[in-house]
């Protein structure tokens, strides 16, 4: 299922296996980043975020569902970030940690993860 929220709405949408949270709204009520449009349409920009747990599994078919779902969103990806082999009770996970990273430098709006 995915949850898809933006700024400061309540308003959630579901489908099965993904979610897309976007990130709060600046004071000015502009979405960080979006740079205010002044009139025309802004793409929101998009992080994607994968994780396997072992190196049998294959995270392809989490990006291609990613994917997907951004384009029917209009989202622009900026990033993949795939963290793949490690566990999710691991403080550690280099691709989520650069994500964090990447998410206070304000890189992008909304992440679009798969939720199970």
């Amino acid at each position: 299922m995915y949850y898809y929220l933006c700024g400061h709405s309540t308003s959630i949408e579901c489908r099965a296996g993904l979610v897309a949270l976007a990130l709060p709204s600046s004071p000015d009520g502009r979405t960080r980043g979006d740079g205010g449009g002044h009139g025309r349409a802004v793409l929101k920009r998009a992080a994607l975020y994968v994780r396997v747990s072992t190196l049998d599994q294959h995270p392809e078919t989490q990006v291609l569902d990613l994917r997907q779902l951004a384009a029917q969103r209009g989202f622009e990806i900026i990033e993949e970030y795939t963290d793949h082999g490690v566990s999710g009770t691991r403080v550690k996970r280099p691709a989520l940690d650069r994500l964090l990273v990447d998410a206070r430098r304000g890189r992008f709006q909304v992440v679009v993860v798969w939720a199970f």
